[in-house]
């Protein structure tokens, strides 16, 4: 088998656009908070569950905001683990341990039970098992077009591969 390597890292403007979003409506959370509560849609309708309108928004926003800061750490913390690859070849499978994970696996290729896909909304994620545990690879970490879908024919031609030796 010819060596095949993807790069594994997130989409960096993906993270970007979630963190500007939910920073965006975390301070209008915010702002709200601070307007009388029959002065918006938001704040009558929390008042009608007999909350307190300000308190929940300000709550929420704090939290949306913490959330923010959380998600921007998460894209720093990233681009700090510098390149990352999803390499096949040499009767080996490497990997990062998981998307956020500097430790590589190194999986043999003879290791490979199972090879699977799941969608979930639009994001697809591959599921490796092998003997020891098994691999999650989402399409959201693969930077570069195609490279999740040879990926999964590569894996999926192991599990094959392996499937047809143990059947002889």
């Amino acid at each position: 088998m010819d060596t095949l390597k993807v790069k594994y890292q997130p989409r960096i403007g993906l993270f970007l656009i979630g963190f500007i979003v939910l920073l965006a409506m975390s301070i209008f959370v915010l702002f709200a908070a601070q307007q009388p509560t029959h002065s918006h849609v938001i704040g009558r309708v929390i008042s009608r569950l007999d909350l307190d309108a300000g308190l929940v928004l300000t709550v929420l926003g704090w939290v949306g905001i913490a959330f923010s800061i959380a998600a921007a750490g998460a894209a720093y913390w990233t681009k700090t683990l510098g390149e990352r690859y999803v390499e096949i070849g040499a009767g080996t499978i490497r990997t990062p341990a998981s998307n956020l994970s500097k430790n590589l696996l190194e999986i043999p290729v003879s290791d490979v039970q199972n090879v699977s896909m799941q969608s979930i909304q639009s994001t697809r994620i591959i599921t490796l098992q092998h003997a020891k545990g098994k691999v999650e690879f989402t399409s959201m970490m693969f930077p570069e077009k195609g490279a999740f879908n040879a990926l999964f024919e590569a894996l999926n031609a192991i599990n094959e591969n392996n499937k047809t030796r143990s059947e002889h």
